[in-house]
């Protein structure tokens, strides 16, 4: 009933004067597989098609997780990644999101497309307690790649805030499988390699050395 209610055309009339939105994204652990095709469902039509396609003039988007608490991990995935291009997106933020490789073939990571996508409008990012979903089938990426594949390609952004809360345990790196619904596990320091935490906080100092040249600043808790 909630689907068909919302799924009629005119819902899309108010969509399209929506300058500012936050949502977050439902937690998918631990549901039952006719649960997360209802999910998937509500995604593709409801979210996709009378929300977020139709918010042309959209200029603030905030994504929100519903946390990185064990058994409620949250990926920016496939039905994320589906997100509309918003010719006016200036300000995004990502909150307690995992990252991920996409599926598709593509080879990147899902939220570093989306973002690159809007190099051209983005002046404001910010990016608070994110992980990177650490494939053991698959090449691992880094924050330190990520920094640098941003300073170079969002030459308009001028406001940056990164916000990773670390201690000696904890690091912005799970091992996150939807397949086995097994609960977010986070590396510790000891599964990196030597330098690898290094490497992301220099190459998260150059990119916010960068976004100050620009006159603005940025902010950074790693």
């Amino acid at each position: 009933m909630l689907m068909l209610l919302f799924s009629e055309e005119p819902i899309a009339w108010p969509a399209a004067s929506l300058r500012h939105l936050r949502f977050t994204i439902p937690g998918m652990i631990r549901i039952s597989k006719v649960e997360l095709e209802l999910l998937e469902q509500y995604w593709e039509r409801v979210m996709m098609r009378c929300v977020l396609q139709p918010a042309v003039n959209l200029e603030l988007l905030e994504i929100t997780g519903s946390g990185l608490r064990s058994g409620d991990a949250l990926c920016f995935d496939g039905l994320q990644a589906q997100l509309a291009t918003f010719p006016r997106l200036a300000t995004l933020s990502l909150r307690n999101i995992i990252w991920e490789n996409d599926t598709s073939g593509k080879g990147d990571m899902v939220p570093l497309d989306f973002i690159v996508r809007h190099q051209k409008t983005l002046k404001k990012l910010e990016l608070h307690n994110c992980a990177i979903n650490v494939d053991p089938k698959a090449p691992t990426h880094y924050w330190a790649d990520i920094y640098k594949r941003l300073a170079n390609a969002m030459t308009g952004l001028v406001d940056l805030k990164v916000e990773i809360k670390l201690n000696e345990v904890k690091v912005p790196y799970v091992y996150y499988s939807k397949d086995s619904h097994t609960d977010t596990k986070y590396l510790k320091k000891d599964d990196l390699k030597d330098g690898d935490l290094g490497r992301d906080a220099l190459a998260l100092e150059e990119f916010m050395a960068i976004i100050k040249s620009r006159g603005m600043g940025g902010d950074s808790e790693f």
